[in-house]
């Protein structure tokens, strides 16, 4: 036996009583060790055995056994690219449970747990500091008979928004990092269903969703029409027609209406409002792109689903918060993907 092939060897046979004693330490997952277990074997065979190299020659059509080796290496490397991508989506789930949980802890030791069977508004907020100079004076106190509680939640803003919504006087949590309005709405919907609402509606902090609509969004709900009411500009006022981002939303609506069988016009919409009842039946997980993480769950949950017409109007200042490019689109759509396989 060859040193390179006795080094193989032995190299497999350490690298496998490693995995062994790190999983039954609890160390690893089943997942892991199959993993594990996938590259040792492929390690050890080939080390043991090298005429294995043949049969992928021939399966592959490879015309060298150093060709059969690397097309080895490269399936060996595409399985941990894998790996690595899913301990990545872990990882991030796990600081986004934890920076949710810090801002929730913060809200508590600053507000207590507070009582409020009215509606809440949560209003997710970066970099908005003057945006919400305009917006949270034009909030109604009332709606519909019933009282309405604005909740601004800063996702990991190095402005002083938090400032200026305190300033206001409305309850305000922030993000150590930024996650995205995905996990900035999920922190304001735990909230929510901790002080008892009875109406949760969400709208942006860029000025773009006027204040006196939000009785739109609620009356369906009031009236036992709707459990869960979504604002179509497509209905109503749309101040920005035109151009990629207009097809790219009908795109988008057309494709989360074919999977989800219920007819969406406006599907990046956040001016919304749900029965606080219903949202506690709702598994959330998207850091970013809610949006259709909301629709498609509310659907396969049973929610009725209702539109009305709202007006979207151009930002009062700043620019957009939303990735740039094709980032926006990709990830918007791969989401749509996710949740409709789960």
């Amino acid at each position: 036996m060859s040193e390179l092939r006795l080094f193989g060897l032995l190299s497999s046979l350490f690298l496998g009583i490693f995995i062994v004693w790190q999983y039954r330490l609890k160390r690893l997952r089943r997942s892991d060790l199959l993993l594990g277990g996938f590259i040792v074997g492929t390690l050890g065979m080939v080390s043991l055995y090298p005429p294995v190299l043949n049969e992928v020659t021939l399966l592959f059509g490879a015309q060298t056994r150093p060709m059969a080796l690397a097309i080895i290496a490269i399936i060996v490397l595409f399985a941990l690219f894998i790996y690595i991508q899913k301990e990545l989506v872990v990882v991030r789930h796990s600081v986004g449970d934890l920076v949710r949980a810090l801002a929730r802890a913060e809200y508590q030791q600053l507000y207590g747990v507070d009582s409020h069977s009215g509606i809440i508004a949560i209003i997710p907020a970066f970099n908005e500091e003057r945006n919400l100079e305009q917006i949270l004076p034009m909030l109604p106190a009332e709606v519909c008979g019933l009282p309405l509680q604005a909740l601004v939640i800063v996702d990991g803003a190095k402005d002083c928004s938090a400032t200026v919504a305190r300033r206001y006087n409305v309850p305000t949590t922030s993000h150590a990092i930024n996650r995205g309005q995905g996990d900035a709405l999920r922190t304001g919907f735990d909230l929510a269903l901790q002080s008892d609402a009875a109406i949760i509606v969400t709208m942006d902090a860029d000025g773009q969703h006027r204040p006196e609509e939000i009785e739109r969004l609620v009356t369906p709900i009031l009236a036992n029409e709707a459990d869960y009411v979504m604002g179509s500009r497509f209905a109503g006022h749309y101040a920005d027609q035109g151009g990629a981002r207009h097809l790219g939303i009908l795109g988008f609506s057309a494709l989360i209406s074919l999977l989800s069988h219920t007819q969406i016009s406006d599907c990046t919409n956040g001016f919304r409002a749900i029965r606080a009842s219903s949202l506690a039946q709702i598994e959330l997980q998207e850091s970013r792109f809610s949006a259709p993480e909301l629709i498609m769950e509310a659907v396969n949950k049973g929610l009725r689903i209702k539109e009305v017409p709202v007006s979207v109007l151009v930002r009062h200042e700043g620019e957009s918060k939303k990735p740039r490019g094709w980032r926006y689109p990709l990830g918007f759509a791969w989401t749509i993907l996710k949740v409709w396989l789960r």
